[in-house]
């Protein structure tokens, strides 16, 4: 067996599958983005403007330092179901923190009476998304 085979294999008996190993890829960005921090700043914010800043702060960590593989997991995910599976994990991590952030701001009693926290969290997962980073600006 070659050295390569053994690597595989080593990392398949530790993962898994692919599957396995893209949810792991997943793990260590947000560990490389600093995911626990932005969630103690968020759940410790004094106001609104606090929780979403954290929110966004957290999202621009992911597009600057990982944006490219993000991208390219997105655009592999329309052919591969297990990278499907993976982004699919990914983006419900991102609702998952944008709606923190929201249920945060709802909790200062600041937030909008006509907004709703539901509202509120797809409004930041909307504005924080992949796609959003992406999105051309004109000045």
């Amino acid at each position: 067996m070659s050295w390569r085979g053994a690597e595989v294999q080593t990392i398949y008996a530790r993962l898994g599958s692919k599957q396995g190993m893209l949810l792991a890829l997943i793990d260590v960005i947000d560990e490389e983005s600093g995911v626990r921090d932005a969630v103690e700043r968020i759940r410790h914010a004094s106001t609104p403007e606090e929780a979403i800043e954290a929110e966004v702060r957290l999202t621009r960590g992911f597009q600057e330092r990982c944006g490219d593989v993000i991208g390219s997991l997105f655009a592999a995910a329309a052919i591969e179901a297990d990278i499907a599976a993976a982004v699919a994990e990914a983006r419900r991590r991102h609702r998952l923190g944008a709606r923190l952030a929201a249920k945060r701001a709802a909790a200062t009693g600041r937030l909008r009476d006509c907004l709703t926290v539901d509202r509120a969290a797809s409004l930041v997962a909307i504005t924080t998304s992949h796609e959003a980073w992406r999105e051309p600006t004109v000045a």
